[in-house]
This record gives structure tokens, C-alpha cells and sequence, in this order.
């Protein structure tokens, strides 16, 4: 099991919603789970859902500002692409409505299947 770490920090400037897009390539099944860290020491989490999504909201910026979101995902390697340079692609968007974004992105080459591939995100929202 191979663990890939990232982090950034979102300077919002509204007080709108927090949204995240993420897309897993390659046809590999992925499961992601978005908890909210609060500089109190408590965790919750705000969603989950299995492979790709675009313009999730995560919550409003007033709730989550000050405090970090981890977005963490499990890809499983189940296809074997011969013809593809690389076989996990995941890419992940955290931004606000307007204007302020930060992402990652992550690849890999594997030979065969059956890898199992974990993905931390983490984002301060200031």
C-alpha cells in the first residue's frame, strides 16, 4: 500500500460555500472521505462518496474557516491499461465559489493490478 501526503493552505475571500471537485482516472474505483480538523482537536466528518464528483459543497466558509479540511482517498487498482503511460490519476480541487482554488494532483505507473493507493489532502482554510 503506497500513501501519497499534500497539503495547501486556501485564502478564502467570501463567505460563500466551500466546494471540492475530484476525479479519479483510468476507470480506477476510488472512496473518498472529507473530515473537517478544528484547531480544538475534534474531528467531523462533512462527506463521503465513492469516485468522482464535481462541484461538491463541503460546507460553508464561516463554519470552516480557521480549521483545516483532510480529504482522504483509497483508490484500488483494479484495471491494468498496457497502452497508458500511467494507470492512477487523481486530482483534487478545494476552492470557493468565486474566485481562490488550490489543488493536487496525483499519478502513478503500476504493473498489473491489485495496488492500493491512499491519498491525504489537506487544506487550512484561512
Amino acid at each position: 500500500m503506497a500513501n501519497f501526503f499534500d497539503n495547501d493552505i486556501l485564502m478564502t475571500q467570501t463567505s460563500g460555500n466551500l466546494l471540492i471537485d475530484l476525479a479519479c482516472g483510468y476507470g480506477q474505483p476510488s472512496v473518498t472521505t472529507v473530515h473537517l480538523k478544528k484547531n480544538d482537536g475534534t474531528t467531523q466528518v462533512l462527506c463521503s462518496f465513492d469516485n468522482s464528483v464535481s462541484a461538491r459543497v463541503l460546507g460553508s466558509i464561516g463554519n470552516i474557516k480557521y480549521n483545516s479540511i483532510e480529504i482522504h482517498t483509497t483508490i484500488n487498482d483494479i484495471r491494468d491499461n498496457k497502452t497508458e503511460e500511467l494507470d492512477i490519476s487523481l486530482e483534487v480541487d478545494v476552492y470557493e465559489s468565486s474566485s481562490s482554488r488550490v489543488s493536487t494532483k496525483f499519478t502513478s505507473k503500476t504493473k498489473g493490478s491489485g495496488s492500493v493507493f491512499n491519498v491525504f489532502y489537506t487544506v487550512t482554510v484561512l
